[in-house]
């Protein structure tokens, strides 16, 4: 049965991978291996039922036979080197439910432990321990050499709460030599057993296909047998003479004298058969995880001997199951026995899934109260400080001892070091000094919801949320208490928790609604935040890493006294797809006062009948940049042609540039032609963006890019006025139907510079034909704009081009067309 829960692990390793085809592999031959126990072994038939379970959910969902928290959870089991695994739960009714840790692990697997190098000659040896479930003591321990003031301090605050035993059930220990219980103390029905035992020695490696009908059966008979009351936990778990698992705790259980398990030798020279087997079970990353580990300690060699490099217990000298919590604690950190430090409210989180919280000592009133609720533990953090104010307080710097009590006179702690005084006494007026209070709720709620997932890394300001994880909270309940916890890897970054009231479905940016609880990055890897709601009210909670570049995972539970959910937040509007572009040279036009705002990108809008809301949102990477949308009402016959002014008679609406993201709506369109424009105010800056264009009601809206080009074909050229008021350019093509377009501005760059009125035409050089005229004047800063058909192939035609009055300086000609047009001086 170890072999088939080791299997049946795997397999949701290999699901999370996306290794269906290995991870089904895995779950028939976990149902394999049990069926030969299941006439006798009541835990056998879980196993079976719940392997079988999986392979039906395999077969029927492929990749997504795990849901995505659930393959977050398993793809972040390695740590440091370390297989922590999700502890699985099988059965489906509490009467029969087992856990994978009621399972022997089949091997250990840990990295060669790092060790401290305090002197030239310091040494330890490993050497096997074998743990006995002993309580005696555990309120004596101390560290000494290693310096884990916060983990020690943990464990001396949750024993102080009368829950030493819970601490104690965090270690699993196997016997060496696994056995094999053949008996069924309940008589379990032969027929369940029987056609679960046929279904199994007829799977096919590979599919299930032929034998659906038995394996609906085989499920069914699992579902009903696991909802049974016929099974109790003592059928689940039998006596030590027939079981392969062995919690410390159950020694007490089994009429073993005291002297006996008091007496037990706690070292082993050298590793054997015999030797136990271990598993520790911690909470982080978002779940309760278990590893198996060796029972090894490090122990310290002469001439140091009389030191100690694992927490020991000053009034039990047998007390080693500790140390083993420890080790696992220390493994999970990365640092192993070089330990470089943690803290109290992080660490008792990790033993008991406690929500940790940290303020500042000074807040006298929150811990006298915090301290008469009994379901609170607390701490205290000395941070830096002089050697001097050091000594005078009896404390080391930098290190977390245990709040004993509060009294009138001041707090006394407890000191988790064996070279001083084991208690302490710090008047109200020293308080101060002690910059951490690490205080950790022991949940007291009946109901709660987990998610876990990945928050991306960005290039887009930190204020810019609408790409973050989000999800709504949903429940009857007036207050939620929320845990976010950043998962272990290579390094952690700051983050922040948001929670927004009055949502309607995902945030955009920061500013958009009231931030209720949370808004402040931290660097703590886990934070908790009490939350009162108000009935009828959407909150949204957004977790950002700021401007981190790669990707970070994290998990979000959520606590009330009734049933509550996380959904994941959707957007009030249907989204296009994202479109990414560039303020790069040439293509920055600035604000609109400027001559070379046309030069912005700019996209062709469809808004269909029915729309009911227009959405823009337009975000620079660049942090300084001020940045802005317009939209105007075009005509069909302006699609897909560069914009030639700005007319504030068709703008929908003006409003001011914004710092790196602009955020518009529209209700109620009119349906139509739209052209929207993305400007930077600063022409000079160079940056990238992103639009996001959404909407509401009717049929899918459409936008298109407008190429920026005059036509296919570009040309560029110039001239002196030199005091003239008319000069003519010839053009000639050698494709007949050229469609062409001529651009004529003046060097003005924004209106405050003087525009000269100008006007174009272009006639038949050799029929003096008009192709087109214009008779009007036009002194716009963005230029005058002629469009014509040059009818022949490789005849002369002429652009002539005039000002209203004489005068002096350069004019730019840019022409575009359809085929390239060749552009000469009249001489």
């Amino acid at each position: 049965m170890d072999s088939a829960c080791s299997n049946i692990q795997q397999c949701h390793y290999l699901l999370a991978q996306g290794k269906v085809g290995e991870a089904r592999e895995r779950a028939v031959s976990a149902a394999r291996e049990v069926a030969p126990l299941i006439d006798a072994e009541p835990r056998a038939r879980v196993l079976a039922g719940f392997a079988l379970s999986l392979v039906e959910r395999i077969d029927q969902k492929k990749g997504a036979a795990l849901s995505l928290s659930e393959r977050v959870n398993w793809l972040t089991s390695s740590i440091h080197g370390v297989l922590w695994f999700p502890i699985l739960t099988f059965g489906s009714s509490k009467s029969s439910a087992i856990k994978s840790t009621d399972f022997a692990p089949l091997a250990a697997k840990e990295p060669e432990l790092r060790m401290p190098k305090l002197a030239p000659d310091f040494r330890v040896v490993l050497q096997q321990v074998e743990p006995n479930p002993s309580l005696d003591g555990l309120a004596d321990l101390y560290q000494d050499l290693l310096g884990n003031c916060s983990f020690v301090s943990s464990v001396l605050s949750v024993s102080a709460a009368g829950l030493g035993a819970q601490l104690r059930d965090l270690v699993f220990v196997y016997p060496g030599k696994p056995s094999v219980s053949t008996s069924d103390p309940q008589g379990q029905s032969e027929k369940s057993s029987t056609g679960m035992k046929h279904l199994i020695t007829q799977m096919s490696d590979t599919s299930l296909n032929g034998e659906k009908k038995s394996l609906e059966d085989g499920i069914q008979m699992y579902h009903e047998h696991s909802q049974s009351d016929q099974m109790s936990p003592e059928n689940v778990v039998t006596e030590a003479s027939a079981t392969n698992r062995m919690s410390l705790h159950s020694l007490r259980s089994l009429n073993v004298p005291s002297q006996a398990t008091q007496n037990l030798p706690p070292l082993r020279s050298l590793p054997d058969a015999s030797a136990s087997r271990l598993k520790i079970r911690l909470y982080f990353n978002g779940c309760w995880r278990e590893a198996a580990l060796s029972p090894t300690l490090p122990f310290v060699s002469p001439p140091y001997a009389d030191r100690s490099l694992i927490v020991r217990s000053s009034s039990n000298t047998t007390l080693i199951w500790p140390a083993l919590l420890e080790k696992a604690h220390v493994l999970v950190s990365g640092s192993h026995y070089d330990f470089t430090g943690s803290n109290m409210a992080h660490d008792t989180y990790i033993l008991t899934r406690w929500w940790p919280e940290v303020f500042s000592a000074g807040d006298a009133r929150k811990l006298r109260r915090l301290d008469r609720n009994p379901h609170v533990a607390l701490g205290l953090g000395s941070g830096e400080m002089s050697p001097r104010l050091a000594r005078e307080l009896g404390v080391v710097p930098n290190h977390d001892y245990v709040v004993d009590s509060v009294g009138e006179m001041g707090v006394d702690l407890i000191n988790p070091w064996q070279s001083s005084e084991r208690t302490l006494h710090v008047p109200w007026a020293q308080l101060p000094h002690f910059p951490y209070v690490y205080a950790n709720h022991r949940p007291q709620y009946s109901h709660s919801a987990a998610v876990s997932f990945v928050c991306p890394g960005t290039e887009w300001p930190d204020f810019y949320v609408e790409r973050r994880p989000q999800y709504v909270v949903r429940t009857s309940a007036k207050t939620v208490h929320l845990v976010v916890e950043q998962f272990l890897g290579p390094q952690n970054v700051p983050f922040v928790l948001s929670v927004y009231r009055g949502t309607k479905g995902r945030v955009i940016s920061t500013d958009q609604y009231e931030c209720v609880s949370g808004g402040a990055s931290t660097n703590a890897r886990v934070m908790y935040y009490p939350l009162s709601l108000n009935p009828g009210v959407d909150y949204t909670i957004v977790v950002s890493t700021g401007s981190a570049k790669s990707a970070h995972t994290f998990s979000l539970e959520a606590f009330a006294d009734a049933p509550v959910d996380l959904e994941r937040a959707r957007a009030p509007h249907k989204a296009l797809p994202e479109i990414k572009g560039s303020w790069a040279m040439g293509f920055n036009g600035g604000h609109w006062a400027l001559a070379s705002y046309i030069d912005n990108p700019q996209y062709d809008i469809e808004i269909p009948t029915g729309t009911e809301c227009l959405s823009l949102v337009l975000v620079a990477t660049d942090h300084s940049a001020l940045v802005n949308v317009h939209l105007f009402h075009r005509e069909k016959a302006d699609f897909q042609k560069k914009l030639r002014n700005f007319d504030k008679a068709k703008l929908l609406f003006s409003e001011d540039y914004t710092r790196q993201l602009h955020r518009s709506e529209v209700q109620n369109p009119e349906p139509g032609t739209y052209r929207l424009v993305v400007s930077c105010y600063d022409n000079s800056s160079t940056c990238d963006f992103s639009l996001v264009v959404a909407y509401s009601g009717g049929e899918a809206v459409s936008i298109v890019p407008v190429p920026q080009a005059l036509g296919t074909f570009v040309h560029e050229c110039s001239f002196e006025w030199r005091g003239a008021n008319r000069h003519k350019l010839y053009l000639r093509t050698r494709h007949a139907q050229a469609r062409v377009t001529f651009h004529v501005r003046a060097p003005a760059r924004n209106l405050q510079e003087y525009i000269p009125a100008v006007r174009a035409s272009v006639f038949d050089a050799e029929t003096q034909e008009i192709v087109v005229v214009t008779s009007e004047w036009n002194n716009s800063i963005y230029g005058v704009f002629l469009e014509c058909v040059l009818e022949h192939a490789d005849r002369p035609y002429v652009l002539l081009v005039e000002r209203f009055e004489r005068g002096d300086g350069p004019c730019r000609i840019t022409v575009g067309s359809s085929a390239k047009v060749m552009v000469e001086e009249v001489k």
